[in-house]
C-alpha cells in the first residue's frame, strides 16, 4: 500500500495534528487520521484538550508522516509553538512547578533557590547554557537532598526535553 493511500494528507512530508491536554498528556498524536481517539477532556487528568496554539491558532504538530514512516511510541509534546514561539500551557506549568519546587527546599539559600529555577528553565530551553545549568542543578539537587533530586527527575521524565532527562540520569 502506498503511503498516500494509507495517510491521505501525507505527501512528501507532513504532520498530523496533535491533541494534548493542558497538562501535557497526549490524547491523540494523529487527530486527523484517527478521530475516534479524539477526546474533549483528558482521560488521565480531566483537563480540556487543545489542538491549536492558544496564541496564534496554528495547529499543534503531531505524528510526522513521510515516505518512510517511523512509529514513535514515546512521542512527547513540544514545549514551544513552532509558528509563534510561545510556550505551551504545559511548558509554563513545568517552569512554575520547577520554581515552586526550588522555593520549597529548606536547606538552600534564596539565591540558590532562584538559581535552581533558572537552571531548570535554561535546561528546558535546550540551548548553549544547558550543560552549565545541568552541572549547577546537579550540585544544588545533591545539596537539597534525595527527595528534591527525585522530584527534579520526575519533572524531567514527565514533559521536559530529552536533554534534561539525559542529564538527570545517573544522579
Amino acid at each position: 500500500m502506498d503511503i498516500d493511500d494509507e495517510y491521505p494528507h501525507a505527501k512528501a512530508h507532513e504532520y498530523d495534528i496533535a491533541q494534548i491536554c493542558l497538562r501535557a498528556h497526549v490524547t491523540n498524536a494523529e487527530y486527523m487520521d484517527k478521530p475516534k481517539h479524539n477526546q474533549k477532556f483528558c482521560s488521565t487528568c480531566g483537563s480540556p484538550t487543545i489542538t491549536t496554539c492558544q496564541s496564534c491558532n496554528a495547529p499543534i504538530r503531531g505524528h510526522s508522516y513521510s515516505r518512510d514512516p517511523i512509529y514513535a511510541p514515546d512521542w512527547k509534546p513540544p514545549l514551544y509553538y513552532h509558528e509563534c514561539g510561545s510556550p505551551y500551557p504545559w511548558t509554563d506549568e513545568l517552569l512554575r512547578a520547577a520554581q515552586e519546587l526550588a522555593d520549597e527546599v529548606p536547606n538552600l539559600t534564596d539565591d540558590e533557590k532562584k538559581q535552581m529555577g533558572q537552571d531548570i528553565t535554561d535546561i528546558v530551553h535546550n540551548a548553549p547554557r544547558t550543560p552549565a545549568a545541568a552541572n549547577r542543578l546537579k550540585r544544588l539537587a545533591i545539596k537539597a537532598g534525595e527527595s528534591t533530586k527525585d522530584a527534579i527527575i520526575q519533572l524531567a521524565s514527565n514533559i521536559a526535553s530529552d536533554a534534561l532527562v539525559k542529564l538527570t540520569r545517573g544522579w
